[in-house]
């Protein structure tokens, strides 16, 4: 099968970040004195994104928003030190390669790029979006 052009994420995707992320999801929400159900959680993250969570969360407790965000970001940035690509991501980069192109849509910083550089599989993607680039969030649909 030759493929033409593959969009992917991230987190979760190409990268096992998740792990670390919930720990400083978790980390936010001790500090702020609330109990939380890491499961459940971690399943909210993954059907919303983050940003809802904490929106959820400072209604929830009445801090603000930005002061949740901050927080949430300098411990997911203390601690997301090394992350690694899933086994097997470079491959099917590699191959998607050879017959067409590789776009990444995250929601991430630059992180993004400088974590792909770091296993040199920025040099298979044509286009890498971030949250720098200032587009709309992606979309769930339910069906």
């Amino acid at each position: 099968m030759a493929y033409q052009n593959a969009i992917w994420d991230f987190d979760g995707t190409l990268y096992d970040t998740y792990p670390v992320m919930l720990k400083a999801l978790v980390a936010v929400y001790q500090q702020q004195q609330v109990p939380v159900d890491q499961n459940a959680l971690y399943k909210a993250i993954k059907q919303t994104s983050i940003k809802k969570v904490l929106q959820a969360l400072a209604d929830q407790t009445g801090t603000a928003f930005a002061t949740l965000d901050q927080q949430y970001h300098q411990l997911e940035a203390k601690t997301q030190i090394a992350p690694q690509p899933y086994p097997g991501a470079a491959a099917i980069l590699e191959r998607v390669s050879q017959t067409g192109r590789n776009f990444l849509m995250t929601h991430r910083d630059t992180a993004a790029q400088k974590y792909l550089a770091e296993h040199h599989l920025d040099q298979y993607f044509t286009e890498i979006v971030t949250s720098q680039n200032g587009f709309a969030r992606k979309r769930r649909r339910t069906v």
